[in-house]
């Protein structure tokens, strides 16, 4: 194994390459690219910027965190994060962070016959139903699957798009609410590019999330794990959606939801002001990440960018060595000022004594 693993390095070595790209949660390959001479390293996140990777680059977190001992990652010249600028919230940041959010977008493609049909067939609009690849909605409770059923079935002027996997079990239950569609798999983005989508129930991950904005979609938010709540909190502050606690859906709080999304323009328009931002901002994703990449290759960045707060230690970077001693000298000079004014109030009283006694 050791041999093998040895003949990979040298194989890699003889490559000679430029940059070493890798994903933030794989430490190995940085590892790796030392041993195989490549100095500039560049860092990806799938996901908005973790707490653990900014106090690494000695980004300031509102909250505590645990400290990370990987120096060799705060060398890397950039840090790659899936989200657009516009759509992240706004934090202290590090010039090393470059939002590259929706580099992976594809241009929308031509709808199969079936889902035209759905489209045809729809008099008010299209509503998406999604919670992605890793949640299998067809594994639901019965009755939350029920919940969602029924809720659809009060607008009956809407289609409804679920991915879905359909079992043997539930080709009759679907077919009791004719404006439901089971589907088992979803071009997802051209589906919402679509005018006639109204509104998108997601469970918010990245790519869901991200393909909902710049759609310029209304968004009905059911975060599961992850980032997942962290992008339907930003649903809310940027006002293109509603939450919807996966854990109190009846068929009352799907109803509502939908009700409030479909009926209410404020979120529409939300959602097509975000959409304009995000298709005119004036870096496109992909070509920022070449030259970024091109830039890193040709200059030796590692340290000069990271904050300076990534090398301090606690005491320091909470000045305590500068105020705890001032605070120190603050309760000295309290006391010997105390001391004075109760030595002279003291005096006083006993000359008031003494003058009354003569």
């Amino acid at each position: 194994m050791i041999q093998n693993g040895s003949w990979l390095l040298e194989e890699l070595r003889a490559e000679n390459y430029d940059v070493g790209i890798s994903e933030c949660y794989e430490s190995c390959t940085f590892g790796m690219f030392e041993a195989i001479g490549i100095k500039t390293k560049i860092l990806t996140s799938a996901v908005p910027l973790p707490d653990g990777l900014a106090e690494l680059f000695g980004i300031p977190m509102p909250r505590s965190y645990v400290p990370n001992v990987l120096g060799i990652i705060r060398k890397s010249s950039f840090v790659f994060i899936n989200i657009p600028e516009i759509l992240d919230q706004v934090k202290p940041i590090s010039n090393k962070i470059v939002h590259i959010g929706g580099i992976a977008l594809k241009k929308p493609k031509q709808l199969d016959e079936r889902l035209v049909k759905i489209f045809e067939n729809s008099q008010k609009g299209v509503v998406l139903f999604s919670f992605g690849s890793l949640a299998n909605t067809d594994l639901m409770p019965e009755e939350l699957k029920m919940a969602y059923l029924e809720a659809f079935s009060t607008f009956p002027e809407y289609e409804f798009i679920w991915k879905y996997h359909l079992r043997t079990n539930d080709t009759l239950l679907f077919s009791k609410y004719p404006n439901v569609h089971p589907v088992e798999w979803v071009d997802q983005n051209s589906i919402l590019a679509q005018l006639k989508t109204k509104a998108f129930m997601t469970h918010c991950g990245l790519n869901s999330f991200i393909e909902g904005s710049f759609n310029g979609i209304p968004m009905i938010a059911t975060p599961l794990f992850g980032d997942q709540n962290y992008n339907a909190a930003i649903i809310q502050h940027k006002g293109t959606g509603i939450y919807l606690d996966l854990k109190k859906v009846t068929t009352m709080t799907v109803t509502n939801a939908l009700k409030e999304v479909l009926e209410s323009d404020r979120y529409y328009k939300s959602a097509q002001e975000l959409k304009k931002k995000l298709s005119t901002f004036p870096y496109k994703p992909n070509e920022k990440m070449i030259k970024f990449v091109e830039y890193a290759a040709e200059n030796s960045i590692e340290d000069e960018l990271n904050l300076p707060g990534a090398n301090m230690t606690f005491i320091e970077y909470f000045c305590l060595d500068i105020l705890i001693p001032l605070f120190v000298l603050a309760l000295l000079f309290t006391y010997v000022v105390y001391r004075i004014l109760y030595r002279l109030i003291t005096f006083a009283l006993h000359s008031v004594v003494k003058t009354k006694a003569d």
